[in-house]
């Protein structure tokens, strides 16, 4: 290792030597770390396909998933809290016409004893009125009661669907901002940082401490750029599961 060459040829000292030793470990328990994810990561995936074919992933450059706008009409679980609406406004219908008179009409023929022609045409008509009227009441006023609170349900559910929506919108667009803001400045700055700190560590106008610090300042802006293009795609595919 460099630094411990340096360190015996009188080049850096101690603190130089144990940070860079340092550093190195850390870059490589966070390797590891890292593989171990994906590794668990992909046993996951295939155990939810459930193939017999054990899938890997593909790393590609990250992109930005696309996000679709809030369609109400389409949400099957608005579509079915709609359903639910109507089967309590038909059912309110159907005991409201349980406690209608019931008028029936009908034409008969009859006979009678008496001399020919002994045979007639009728006409009845009758009129059948509920006796249990209490009962058939309360059955109206549960309906009314059951088709306000499924209302009530699902102007709720609108409600918390728009809440939600909008909540992570505005999470994706400060990620988003996030992302620009280091297409713009943060990547050139990035580079550059390493190119420089490269040069100057070789020709020996900074010590490692400092080369090490600017390092670390570069590749934070790396990582938090590739955490923000992580947090941004999973919260697009929270929006496009929210509203399907």
């Amino acid at each position: 290792m460099n630094a411990i060459k340096k360190y015996k040829s009188g080049e850096s000292n101690n603190l130089e030597k144990l940070t860079a030793i340092t550093k190195q470990k850390e870059v490589k328990l966070l390797l590891e770390k890292s593989k171990t994810n994906l590794s668990q990561s992909l046993i996951r995936f295939n155990t939810l396909i459930q193939g017999e074919t054990f899938y890997n992933i593909k790393l590609n450059e990250l992109k930005l998933i696309e996000v679709n706008s809030l369609d109400s009409i389409s949400n099957p679980v608005l579509k079915y809290k709609l359903l639910e609406i109507e089967k309590s406004k038909q059912m309110l219908k159907l005991n409201k016409q349980q406690l209608l008179p019931d008028i029936t009409i009908g034409a008969f023929q009859g006979v009678n004893n008496g001399a020919s022609p002994n045979r007639y045409w009728g006409v009845q008509a009758g009129i059948a009125i509920p006796l249990f009227y209490k009962s058939d009441k309360s059955k109206i006023n549960a309906s009314k009661t059951e088709l306000l609170m499924k209302d009530s349900q699902y102007k709720d559910y609108i409600n918390q669907l728009t809440s939600t929506y909008k909540i992570l919108l505005s999470e994706l667009e400060m990620n988003k901002n996030e992302i620009e803001t280091y297409d713009l400045f943060g990547k050139e700055l990035a580079n550059e940082t390493i190119i420089n700190a490269n040069k100057s560590y070789k020709a020996g106008n900074i010590d490692f401490l400092h080369y090490a610090y600017l390092l670390d300042n570069a590749m934070t802006l790396k990582t938090s750029y590739l955490k923000s293009m992580y947090l941004y795609n999973l919260t697009a595919l929270e929006i496009n599961y929210l509203i399907k």
